[in-house]
């Protein structure tokens, strides 16, 4: 295989390591060579992790031998200590080998040794080295994007044990590290809970398998706090399910805003029915005191106020009414439709498709570095950015089509009749759009690109299934290297 690094050759022998070096090199391998363990490990302190395997005899001259080698390297930093160890030695008895493997080394080799199986093993202890470091590398990015999510994410096992949990809910909910493991319902819940709550989204998922939504309101330092809750679970390569996702949205504000305006609903209804009270009783008064000139005349003109009274608080209802329903359905920042607005299009969509045969496609977006706009430029600009997506986005929605802002900086179209080529071909003009566009007109170096996932299902259609083909597309579209269009076929249950 091609390496970039070197493969260190430590052999005293002069003959055995000219000859270990023709067969390295003739088979593209970069070398470094030693006569003893100290130049040997001068080498490895000098070149570091360009060092990538390590092939050695035991037998050296002077204080430190290849046993010790190995020992001082299993005692070095990370990735230094992980460098593999191939032993190449005439010892090769049960004992030899149980020696080298106990001081680290990946594989004890006899001279005379073979060096088409050599070169076999060289390759394979270099794949492994690579693997290892492509995984530590994915293992920190994903702790990352845990812990700096603008939204609060937990993810927990099948016992409810929180193994991962962003900043947002860390610095939220404080919680002494004593070392042991704690439940999701010990650390929300206040006072916290012995049991999970088999209703919650989070039970749900990893009961049931799938994902689960829900508004759910939980009691937090003497305050009632409202959380949009969307739990995913988690599946090793058997199926079996090993834990789950939960993303957490604060929605306390909207929830008050809601309840406000139906409190204020309430007494412009109230008012009118006081209102329409009063003005019978006047017609009452009015029938039996037609004697009265005087007092008829005042009750008319009582009657009339009272009814512009009434109307204008029917007025205030109508405008109330309109101002909660548009609420429940929009999102305040960007104008488009909420999550909520969208579940319910995309529930009557999929009715609608599957009773037709009509294909339905999805696309669901993310900005890319979103995080670092608001750490960059402040969040004023960061809403602009949302807001100048969203009107990007705007110009391609069909009458038909529905266009959300599913949460933070993601959005979601849903395409009614559309197939799998057309839904990729109008993602793909909508990424060039946005990698093209100036969002903010004095600062033009701020260039914003998007990560973008489809999915597309004909016949009998499962919406859990589309979404999830949508949602993994799209994380393999960060995963690839952002800014690009990733599709997924949505498989029926």
């Amino acid at each position: 295989m091609e390496s970039s690094g070197y493969v260190l050759l430590v052999d005293d022998d002069p003959t055995a390591l000219k000859l270990l070096t023709k067969v390295m090199s003739r088979n593209d391998y970069q070398v470094l060579t030693s006569t003893s363990a100290e130049e040997a490990r001068a080498k490895i302190e000098k070149f570091g992790q360009e060092v990538e395997t390590i092939i050695l005899d035991l037998a050296m001259p002077g204080e430190m031998d290849g046993h010790g080698l190995c020992k001082w390297l299993q005692e070095q930093p990370s990735p230094r200590k992980e460098i593999p160890i191939i032993v190449l030695s005439v010892k090769s008895s049960p004992e030899d080998m149980a020696k080298s493997y106990e001081c680290g080394a990946f594989q004890h080799i006899a001279k005379p040794y073979n060096a088409q199986h050599l070169l076999s093993v060289v390759d394979s202890v270099i794949r492994m080295k690579h693997a290892s470091e492509t995984a530590r590398a994915m293992a920190e990015k994903y702790a990352a994007i845990v812990e700096n999510a603008p939204v609060g994410v937990l993810i927990v096992d099948s016992e409810f044990n929180v193994l991962e949990m962003s900043r947002v809910l860390s610095e939220r909910y404080a919680k002494e590290n004593s070392g042991e493991p704690f439940k999701t319902y010990e650390l929300l819940y206040n006072p916290p809970r012995t049991k999970p709550d088999p209703e919650m989204p989070l039970a749900k998922a990893l009961q049931s398998g799938k994902i689960s939504r829900d508004t759910v309101r939980l009691k937090e330092a003497g305050n009632l706090v409202w959380w949009d809750m969307s739990a995913a679970p988690l599946t090793d390569k058997q199926g079996q399910i090993t834990g789950a996702v939960l993303i957490m949205h604060d929605v306390t504000h909207e929830r008050e805003m809601e309840q406000k305006l139906r409190d204020e609903a309430e007494r412009n209804k109230k008012a009118e029915e006081e209102a329409n009270q009063n003005a019978k009783r006047l017609r009452e008064v009015m029938a039996k005191q037609d004697d009265f000139t005087d007092l008829l005349m005042d009750a008319q003109r009582e009657a009339r106020q009272q009814r512009d009274e009434a109307e204008q608080a029917k007025q205030k209802l109508e405008e109330a009414n309109v101002q909660l329903e548009k609420l429940s359905i929009t999102d305040p920042l960007t104008g488009l439709y909420n999550r909520r607005r969208f579940f319910n299009a995309f529930g009557q969509e999929i009715i609608r498709a599957t009773r037709y045969h009509h294909p339905l496609s999805l696309i669901m977006l993310d900005i890319d570095l979103f995080k670092n706009v608001n750490d960059t430029y402040g969040h004023p600009v960061g809403d602009e950015v949302l807001r100048g997506m969203a009107a990007i986005l705007n110009q391609q929605v069909r009458e038909t089509d529905i266009l959300a802002r599913y949460g933070g900086e993601e959005f979601v179209m849903m395409l009614s009749e559309t197939e799998a080529e057309s839904a990729k071909i109008i993602a793909e003009r909508l990424r060039q759009n946005i990698e093209s566009a100036v969002f903010i007109k004095n600062k033009p170096e701020l260039r914003i690109t998007v990560s973008m996932g489809v999915s597309s299902q004909k016949g009998t259609l499962e919406p859990n299934a589309i979404l999830a083909a949508a949602d993994e597309a799209l994380y393999q579209a960060k995963r690839s290297g952002r800014n690009c269009v990733v599709f997924k076929a949505a498989q029926a249950d």
